[in-house]
């Protein structure tokens, strides 16, 4: 149940199905986590792809029959740009397996889908005491914080999309808080007041317009340097690279 508590401006209704994987599966994998996890090494059939239903052939698992694992597709590197450093790979759920034959080439069916399973999709065992409860708040710090990627490779994020944030645990953020997120003011050439169609000065330099809000953003899982955030509104699209700060 997602729960509320009023702040400035009122909280939407939040559709629990669009964070329902995030909070039950992992969103970020190191590159370590990666290389020793099990993988879908291929795919029964010429298929390409596999969804509910299909089985797949796995390596390195090494589960009971009957065990359930989330398979995660390993997408973009999550970098912080302020610091440069890489805090993982996005992932992505894919879908839920289970177990049906161990051995050195595993064999599992997979009972949901949340997109298209691939070869190299890694196995993750399920946690399944993820809490559902989100308590809308302030963060209890200032935030400066950077949009980093976008879900689902969207170009212009609107309400209801999960954005990467590059502030974690680590910076006072925690399961429902809530930050704004800004559009950088566009660069201009300042031309001076004009008399007869003319400037009334010889130097034009560039300048920076003021940052504008661009929407209300509300963090739902944290890491110890990144979280992830669902746009409640916006005002204009999100984008990469957006600033996000205290409301």
């Amino acid at each position: 149940m997602l729960r509320g508590s009023p702040l400035e401006a009122p909280i939407p209704t939040v559709p629990y199905n669009v964070i329902a994987a995030f909070l039950s599966h992992p969103g970020v994998l190191s590159r370590e986590e990666v290389k020793v996890a099990p993988y879908v090494v291929a795919l029964p059939g010429d298929h390409q792809v596999a969804g509910a239903g299909d089985d797949v052939y796995v390596r390195k698992l090494a589960g009971e029959r009957g065990a359930r694992y989330s398979v995660m597709h390993v997408d973009e590197p999550l970098i912080d740009p302020d610091s440069g450093h890489r805090l993982g790979f996005l992932a992505i759920y894919a879908g839920t397996a289970e177990l049906s034959r161990p051995g050195r080439i595993a064999k599992a069916t997979l009972t949901a889908s949340g997109r298209e399973a691939l070869e190299g999709d890694v196995l993750i065992a399920e946690d399944s005491s993820s809490s559902q409860d989100i308590l809308p708040h302030p963060p209890a710090h200032p935030v400066s914080a950077q949009v980093i990627a976008v879900v689902n490779n969207v170009v212009m994020a609107g309400q209801w999309v999960v954005v990467a944030l590059n502030r974690g645990a680590n910076d006072g953020l925690d399961r429902g808080t809530v930050l704004a997120s800004e559009r950088a003011g566009a660069r201009v050439i300042d031309r001076c007041a004009r008399i007869e169609d003319a400037s009334t000065c010889t130097h034009h330099p560039g300048l920076t317009l003021p940052a504008e809000y661009s929407g209300t953003l509300l963090v739902f899982k944290t890491y110890q340097q990144m979280s992830y955030a669902l746009i409640l509104s916006e005002t204009d699209p999100i984008l990469v690279h957006d600033r996000v700060r205290n409301p």
